[in-house]
């Protein structure tokens, strides 16, 4: 499987190698709002170039790049569709903004219907939590 064999670490959104509680802007939780992940998301680090020409020109680095460590290991399942994003990074056919900007639609999707599903459940885990 590619995600296996491509990164070692998933790394956080700002960059670093790890995600930090001392930074909240490093991660997002299931249990965020949508719009604090979104701004999360776009405000990410990324390994594009400095100007939209340049990054069409050279492509981009996914190799550094957490929204491409997103796609890869948690909202891509086919190989092939990471395949494809892998090869639209290096080419430059796509830029960082408009990665993000799909990243965000895929990630609300997933929030908002395991927000759903955690709600309608929740009162079923109450009732297994409290013991009379």
């Amino acid at each position: 499987m590619l995600s296996s064999t491509y990164h070692k670490l998933i790394k956080a959104l700002d960059g670093s190698p790890k995600m930090s509680k001392r930074n909240p802007m490093s991660y997002f939780t299931l249990n965020e709002p949508s719009k604090v992940i979104e701004k999360k998301i776009f405000n990410a680090f990324n390994g594009g170039c400095s100007t939209a020409k340049e990054q069409r020109a050279l492509g981009a680095n996914p190799n550094i790049c957490p929204i491409f460590d997103l796609y890869l290991f948690h909202f891509y399942k086919d190989d092939n569709d990471v395949l494809e994003r892998l090869n639209e990074c290096l080419t430059g056919d796509i830029l960082c903004g408009e990665c993000k900007s799909q990243l965000i639609g895929i990630v609300k999707k997933f929030i908002e219907k395991h927000q759903a599903q955690r709600e309608k459940f929740l009162d079923k885990a109450m009732e297994i939590i409290i013991v009379d």
